[in-house]
């Protein structure tokens, strides 16, 4: 281990003699004591910034930041020990950078060693080389182009063959390295000839789906390829000739391909040219080991059924269509509900168009097991192709739709069809679950954990409006938080134009929108003391639409103009650089154009109601009038938001989206503030 960190040392050192580096060292420092203790630092002109002290070939402890290829600001610190390299830090899972310079140096020694240094090891460089070239193309050094221009990460599959599954956490997580976005894992064909069927494998598939965020990390998309354990399947020819995936990376084996006579690796090799073939482990082909627990209810089913959301795929759904492909021998139909069937869903505004999440649903069953038919339809009501079709045997649900089941055994029994087996999945726990979050991996928590995300890439600015300042229109229904989260915002430097109070400025005596709302509106509006009463005149535009938009056509130029004056002075005399403007009537009066990007804030239309006859002490039926009147749905607000916000939970998570977004703004803008 010392080995590795002096050849870290050397490299970081060494970049600015390098004639071909990208990169020049700005500072660095390093000490080796007597006792075989050491640190080191050190700062490119690239970004990069890391330390180092331990004790040589025992210990070492460090941190390094620096910015990813896609310019994410990446900060790591990590332990390195007997139980190895042990990393904490946003870059999980990947070890640390590999930038193309370190590399190029680490050949610039090997073809240039040192000759006075007595603790150089050419065998260590060259085992350090090829360490490396597995993480090279994982980071690369910031570019000269404009820092708001984003290069999307290269795509990497991996297909893992496996036949030792017992094995299979320390396998999976031996693919860490090579920083996929999507892993195959099929079973070799000595597996197949050693279950008496797929369907025995059903529990450790929900495992290690269960466990993949684990060892694979979050961002890595698992697909386990059941149709591997088929008898039309089981044989490296059909894995070669499978349409899907189209392309492979890496191809990854569980066994040395020394021990395998059939030579079926070559012909997949051959399948994906150019594919990088790694051996994960050196056990034999022949020494098969089996997970423990094997599924003993081996029953299948010609016809298998079943229903959801199937938002956005993650391991709960992957476990739920597994199971039900698994139980499968000609056909399976999903229902993907839409319609009326997801408005009662958490964030519901978030969820994908049934067209998308169709297609997903397809491509992972076909993905998986390409030797069944597969039906993927829509569903406006509980029931689906379940009511009328003669041809189905088993409907698979989860305990949380358990009922179902039920109900549609019933409705099959009234219509003269026959009934319908049923079987019932556990949910899968979220190890993850935090406040205000379900506990079981879900949808839900995954639309959660989009708050005060891009839900779309950023846009290019309009041609129409300065650069300077950054405009950003924030949305909402009323009661739906704004006012706290422009709070926020200016807590974090940024300047706040809240046109709800400059609507109230100009209803003031004397300024241009007063004479002509009395006119419109009549005296019944105005106090004794001479200014409007806003509640009266609430009263009267919110039971009548039309004199609501009368109100609006007085007001909204008005406010367009005095908004301006306000961002023109926050930038000029305040410096602000991030100027937040609030209108509820943003996008009704068309001021998003005037925008760079736009923000929402919601929450579900139960909770405006209850918030204002808690807060504003109103009648019920006057909130729900209220509620009723406004000029944009949550739908519609989210349809045209960057980032969607929801103050539906605690203090504290509203806090985190906030955070969220405006570290983004931060690094896109390059903030100082």
């Amino acid at each position: 281990m010392f080995r590795v960190f002096v050849i870290a040392a050397l490299a970081a050192v060494a970049v600015a003699q390098n004639p071909d580096a990208e990169a020049q060292i700005l500072s660095s420092d390093s000490s080796v004591n007597p006792d075989g203790s050491y640190a080191w630092n050190y700062e490119t002109s690239n970004g990069i910034r890391a330390q180092e002290e331990g004790v040589g070939g025992q210990s070492a402890q460090g941190s390094a930041s620096w910015t990813d290829r896609d310019g994410t600001p990446i900060q790591l610190t990590y332990v390195a020990d007997e139980n190895g390299f042990q990393p904490q830090g946003a870059h999980l899972p990947r070890e640390g950078p590999a930038p193309a310079h370190v590399l190029k140096t680490l050949e610039f020694i090997r073809a240039n060693p040192p000759k006075d240094d007595p603790n150089f090891n050419i065998q260590a460089l060259e085992a350090e080389i090829a360490r490396l070239q597995a993480l090279q193309n994982i980071f690369s050094p910031p570019s000269k182009r404009s820092t708001s221009q984003r290069v999307k990460m290269p795509s990497r599959t991996g297909l893992l063959t496996a036949v030792h599954l017992a094995n299979i956490a320390k396998t999976l997580s031996a693919t860490r390295p090579y920083a996929l976005n999507t892993l195959y894992l099929q079973f070799h064909p000595q597996v197949a000839a050693n279950v008496s069927c797929p369907l025995a494998l059903g529990r450790f598939v929900a495992s290690v789906y269960q466990s993949s965020v684990t060892w694979l990390g979050a961002e890595v998309d698992l697909r386990i390829v059941t149709g591997s354990l088929r008898s039309t399947g089981a044989n490296f020819e059909s894995f070669a000739n499978r349409i899907r995936p189209a392309t492979v990376d890496y191809l990854f084996y569980d066994y040395a391909l020394s021990s395998s006579t059939s030579g079926g690796e070559k012909s997949l090799a051959e399948r994906y040219p150019g594919v990088k073939v790694v051996e994960l482990d050196t056990f034999d082909l022949e020494q098969v080991s089996l997970p423990t627990g094997l599924d003993n209810s081996l029953q299948t089913y010609r016809n298998v059924v079943l229903g959801g959301t199937f938002d956005r795929i993650h391991a709960g759904h992957k476990v739920l269509l597994t199971q039900a492909v698994l139980r499968a021998t000609e056909r399976l139909v999903v229902g993907v509900t839409d319609g009326a069937m997801i408005k009662s869903k958490k964030l519901h505004e978030l969820i994908l168009p049934a067209t998308q999440r169709i297609n997903h649903v397809r491509e992972f069953l076909e993905d998986i097991d390409p030797f069944l038919r597969y039906e993927v339809v829509p569903i406006l009501d509980p029931f689906g192709p379940t009511a009328t079709d003669p041809n189905m045997d088993l409907i698979v649900v989860s305990t949380e739709t358990a009922r179902g089941g039920a109900k549609v055994n019933e409705l099959r029994g009234s219509n003269g069809l026959n009934q319908l087996e049923v079987y019932t999945i556990e949910l899968l726990d979220d190890e993850s679950t935090i406040e205000d979050k379900e506990d079981k991996i879900s949808s839900s928590n995954q639309r959660m954990d989009l708050l005060g995300t891009r839900l779309r890439p950023r846009k290019p600015a309009p041609t129409h409006i300065p650069a300077k300042p950054y405009i950003i229109g924030m949305i909402g229904g009323i009661a739906a938080g704004k006012s706290k989260m422009l709070e926020r915002f200016q807590s974090f430097g940024a300047g706040i134009i809240d046109c709800d109070k400059i609507a109230h400025e100009l209803y003031e005596p004397g300024e241009e929108c007063y004479d002509q709302v009395v006119s419109t509106f009549g005296q019944e509006i105005v106090h004794p003391d001479g200014t409007i009463n806003r509640k009266a005149l609430g009263a009267i535009v919110f039971a009548d639409q039309s004199k609501l938009d009368k109100l609006n056509e007085i007001m909204w130029k008005a406010i367009a103009k005095r908004a301006n004056e306000k961002i023109r002075i926050l930038h000029e005399q305040h410096g602000k650089e991030v100027i937040v403007m609030e209108a509820a009537v943003m996008l009704r009066a068309g001021w998003q154009n005037n925008c760079h990007e736009v923000w929402s804030c919601i929450v579900p239309r139960e909770e405006a109601i209850r918030r204002l006859v808690e807060r504003n002490q109103l009648e019920e039926q006057d909130a729900i009038r209220r509620v009723n009147m406004q000029p944009t749905s949550n739908e519609e607000m989210v349809h045209h938001s960057d980032i969607v916000f929801c103050t539906l939970w605690s203090y504290e998570y509203s806090q985190q989206q906030a955070e969220k977004a405006w570290a983004i703004v931060q690094q896109e803008l390059k903030l100082k503030l």
